[in-house]
């Protein structure tokens, strides 16, 4: 569904009401400006250092985070990060109370945004927040929707493992990570690529991809592309079951799934023949089929699936731990 817009934008519909009362400015006088809601965390911070690397060209007001529990007014927070560049940002930035609540509608009606930017941010926005950007708003999202909506997209692309993921850009409407598409673009990656490497990546290309967006925004309507519902899926919050591989499928899928969740220190078993075996490093995958489906040697076992082996060390343990959480 389209934005709310201003009144102004029925005056002259080839222009958003902000770049129309800045015609006769100066290229830096006219910069869109920017609120981005996010989190402290990789994703985030890696669409914001795009924005901020363009700073020639829009004009970032505000980073908005989520406050504390019980919080009634945004609080002026820093953002804590290793990222020397980031932490030398000195813009304005807050810890929010609830999206809804009056408090956060009086700031954003103070920020005057022209473009809201969400990454990662875990609440809905109200619609009513939401028209308060005069250009428009949208999220990043680091799948290829309507492939993977939901809070956890990394950990199923990843569950796949076919080296193909992407991120998308797309309006903010009533339900999370179905609005119209603005931009999408795929992004392979390399077999056993870790996630952190791929969440930056992802971070980089959605912010380089939110830069051009915001000034395409700015400039004027941009055409948007409808989600086909009937393709979409789901990326929940990983449960225990969901690190259990069996040897079905693809060994490269299991090379790259084991690999690149290994930095959230949730274990990978695998069940085979009826035992149970912790992956503890994925070494590598092969197209070649041994005639056992186990074969160990120096604590290296070769596991054969449907397609390829995985080569992996591993330990056998008890059925009962392996599903503990």
């Amino acid at each position: 569904m389209p934005f709310p817009r201003s009144p102004v934008a029925t005056l002259q519909p080839d222009m958003c009401p902000t770049t129309r009362a800045n015609a006769t400015l100066s290229p830096a006088a006219a910069r869109p400006g920017v609120v981005l809601f996010g989190i402290r965390c990789r994703f985030t911070f890696g669409v914001l250092r795009q924005l901020l690397l363009a700073s020639g060209r829009i004009d970032v007001r505000a980073v908005l985070l989520p406050g504390p529990p019980g919080v009634s007014h945004p609080l002026p927070v820093r953002l804590r990060t290793d990222d020397a560049f980031l932490a030398a940002y000195t813009g304005a930035s807050y810890a929010l109370p609830a999206p809804s609540s009056a408090a956060t509608a009086t700031l954003l009606h103070r920020l005057q945004p022209d473009v809201i930017v969400v990454a990662c941010y875990p609440f809905k926005l109200p619609q009513q927040l939401v028209g308060t950007a005069r250009c428009g708003a949208f999220n990043v999202h680091p799948s290829l929707l309507p492939a993977l909506r939901g809070p956890d997209p990394l950990f199923w692309t990843f569950r796949a493992g076919d080296g193909e993921a992407g991120v998308t850009l797309h309006q903010l409407t009533e339900r999370f990570d179905a609005g119209p598409i603005y931009r999408q673009a795929r992004l392979p990656y390399a077999d056993g690529t870790p996630e952190a490497e791929l969440e930056t990546q992802l971070a980089q290309l959605g912010g380089q991809l939110s830069v051009e967006l915001i000034e395409a925004l700015h400039a004027g309507p941009v055409a948007t592309s409808t989600q086909d519902d009937a393709k979409a899926t789901y990326a929940p919050w990983p449960e225990a079951a969901d690190f259990v591989l069996r040897p079905v499928g693809s060994a490269r899928a299991a090379f790259n799934f084991v690999r690149g969740v290994r930095e959230r220190g949730t274990p990978v078993f695998l069940e085979l023949d009826g035992e149970h075996l912790r992956i503890d490093e994925a070494l590598a995958w092969r197209t070649e089929m041994p005639s056992e489906k186990l074969a160990s040697a120096d604590g290296i076992s070769v596991v054969q699936f449907d397609e390829g082996v995985l080569v992996a060390r591993v330990t056998r343990i008890a059925a009962e731990r392996s599903h503990r959480g």
